[in-house]
């Protein structure tokens, strides 16, 4: 499996944090598809040259998350984008932008009408930009 972690020692995001937000980012734009093993607490540990306990802290934090799983024997494996935890997950991002546009489109009293008109635009640019890669 080919997949990059990046670690930041300057960054405000504690270490396990950003191996948690770099996994879960490339389990949901399919860089790392489902069902694929992960490498051991162990490994991924001694390639960042982190402490095991970060890595297992990562790991804990994503299957809690529901975007990967244990598999008693073979280690962990990435879920699919079906499951419901990472659904929800998404679902709530979505929730609270949308809930700042609204906001920001009231701030300058951009009408409802005209929101969901620019909405829809974006969304099918958006579409069409997915199907043109």
């Amino acid at each position: 499996m080919d997949f990059t972690i990046l670690i930041s020692n300057s960054s405000e995001l504690p270490i396990y944090m950003q191996i948690v937000e770099q996994i879960r980012e490339q389990i949901v734009l399919e860089k790392i598809p489902s069902n694929t093993p992960l490498p051991s607490i162990r490994q991924l540990s001694k390639d960042l040259d982190v402490s095991v306990i970060t890595v297992t802290n990562a790991y804990n934090k994503l299957q809690i998350e529901g975007f990967i799983t244990s598999l008693p024997g073979k280690g962990f494996i990435t879920c699919s984008r079906e499951n419901k935890e990472i659904q929800y997950y998404y679902k709530n991002n979505i929730y609270q932008y949308l809930r700042l546009a609204i906001r920001n489109a009231q701030y300058i009293d951009i009408e409802y009408n005209e929101l969901i008109e620019d909405f829809s635009k974006i969304y099918n640019n958006e579409l069409q930009t997915k199907k043109e890669e």
